[in-house]
């Protein structure tokens, strides 16, 4: 791996998407692409969305230059899947911005994606065509749950953030010089989106934005578990995005509320109605996965059931205690 090259690429996509959003948001306003309040939203004023064009022309930057950094046939090859299925997607993502895509065909699009991914990933592996079809759920499912968790100022940033520095410590870890540039990557991409987010009049990824986050950490994970990086590790930084979705849709089946319907029954959501503000929310959510993700790297060095059990209990700890932040919020509210 060419490091200076790699180097120079990351701040060039660093920079093409702290830029690229000042051309982005007069196409964008002239198209009229903005998201209108309704009861599901945290926000009270219209706001331009489709902010995601800006990564994602990070990424085709990027993109261009990987036959430059990789000598390895195998680096190259997985970094190249994983770009490439990010990009469809969000391009799936840009056409559900621009003028909606119904629900059957943008799920189809997702698994169908995710399969690709999956034989593309698994192809060469011992009986990894057993593994396809859930890999095709998975990366349909992390594709919606980060969607679904974009509903605040600055979360999908500050996540993103998380997400790749750890992805880059465990491809340093584990010598998988795709893993480092792909998870330094997502950093490049969408921390500076940060500032255009955070700062009025605002801007928001939309679904081009999410769904390219949601497709290239699920195609980290997926690649990284089908080189043999201990799933534990690639797993647990987006374990509170899954924590949070999935304890909603329970919630919610058990309660007998339509599971398909908008709502803001989610945790971070739940935070927001507890009167915390956009950023003191997207941090916790960040801090939480954050916390995860370093338990999680602690199963790279472990070995053995003890050890495996124990990190597990510690991320079955941390996972309750984030459900449990509406309650104990409440309750505090409640003595004072």
């Amino acid at each position: 791996m060419n490091v200076e090259l790699m180097s120079a690429v990351l701040l060039t996509a660093t920079i093409v998407s702290l830029i690229s959003p000042l051309g982005w948001r007069l196409l964008l306003k002239k198209a009229g692409i903005f998201d209108v309040p309704n009861h599901r939203s945290s926000h009270n004023k219209p706001t331009l969305r489709g902010g995601g064009l800006a990564p994602m022309t990070g990424m085709i930057t990027a993109g261009i230059a990987i036959p430059l950094i990789f000598s390895s046939g195998r680096d190259l090859y997985t970094a190249f899947v994983v770009i490439s299925f990010s990009l469809l997607i969000c391009w799936v993502g840009l056409i559900e911005d621009i003028r909606g895509i119904p629900t059957k065909i943008r799920a189809f699009l997702q698994l169908a994606f995710g399969l690709a991914l999956g034989i593309s990933i698994l192809s060469q592996a011992s009986n990894g065509w057993v593994w396809i079809p859930l890999i095709a759920l998975f990366y349909a499912a992390n594709v919606n749950f980060v969607n679904f968790m974009d509903g605040v100022n600055g979360i999908s940033g500050m996540f993103a953030v998380v997400v790749g520095v750890v992805y880059g410590i465990i491809g340093w870890a584990e010598e998988e010089h795709w893993l480092i540039f792909c998870g330094l990557l997502i950093v490049a991409l969408f921390a500076p989106f940060l500032g255009w987010n955070l700062t009025p009049p605002g801007m928001f990824l939309g679904d081009v934005g999410s769904y390219l986050l949601g497709g290239l950490t699920a195609a980290i994970v997926i690649a990284g578990i089908g080189m043999g990086i201990n799933p534990i590790a690639m797993l647990a930084p987006v374990s509170i995005y899954w924590v949070d979705t999935v304890s909603t849709l329970f919630r919610r089946a058990l309660t007998r509320q339509p599971l398909l319907e908008p709502h803001r029954s989610h945790i971070y959501q739940q935070l927001t109605d507890k009167r915390l503000s956009h950023l003191t929310v997207a941090a916790i959510a960040a801090l939480y996965s954050a916390v995860a993700a370093a338990v999680g790297l602690i199963s790279l060095s472990s070995s053995g059931y003890v050890e495996t059990i124990a990190i597990l209990a510690a991320l079955v700890f941390i996972w309750g205690a984030y459900i449990a932040l509406p309650v104990i919020l409440k309750s505090r509210k409640a003595l004072s």
